[in-house]
């Protein structure tokens, strides 16, 4: 170390003191903006999608993004005002059946209603999107709510980071 970074200013602080800081206040300053603009903390509100998250679960997520979106993902999205989280069953274009208790996509069962007692047919515009919840029985979703457009997807879930024991990438348990 050269002499001249040792130097202490009239108020008692070195150069590399100086430094420090401003490295750490620009880093700290990163993390908010990466944070801001990549990534969003979610928390779970509900036993919707219970087993595979839990009331209070802490989750980080991505932008939504319609090129990277798949069926199966679990995603934040708006309904009645709220944020959500939900899984993508049926994306744009597909055909969804809901009758004696069954979800159809595109003529393939994918599960109980939960008992929900809903009726339904439709194909999906180029936009839209249908969610359900894994807790079928107690998940207010599209069933009730109707196809989500493209602009209430917020995000897809990425990871977990709370509950420290079960922190780490969201698994499909469903």
């Amino acid at each position: 170390m050269s002499p001249a970074q040792n130097v202490k200013t009239e108020r008692g602080i070195t150069k590399r003191d100086f430094v420090t800081f401003v490295l750490f206040l620009f880093g700290v300053v990163g993390i908010f903006i990466f944070r801001a603009t990549v990534l969003d903390r979610v928390m779970v509100d509900g036993d919707s999608m219970y087993p595979t998250l839990s009331n209070s679960d802490v989750l980080w997520a991505t932008p939504f993004s319609s090129e990277s979106v798949e069926r199966g993902d679990i995603v934040v999205v708006m309904m009645n005002g709220k944020k959500c989280i939900k899984r993508v069953v049926a994306l744009p274009l597909d055909s969804v059946v809901i009758t004696n208790g069954t979800v159809y996509v595109n003529g393939t069962a994918e599960g109980s209603d939960g008992g929900a007692g809903t009726e339904c047919s439709l194909v999906l515009s180029e936009n839209e999107y249908y969610v359900i919840g894994d807790n079928r029985s107690v998940s207010g979703d599209s069933r009730v709510f109707g196809s989500l457009s493209k602009d209430d997807m917020k995000g897809i879930v990425w990871i977990r980071i709370y509950p420290f024991g079960d922190a780490g990438e969201v698994r499909d348990e469903y």
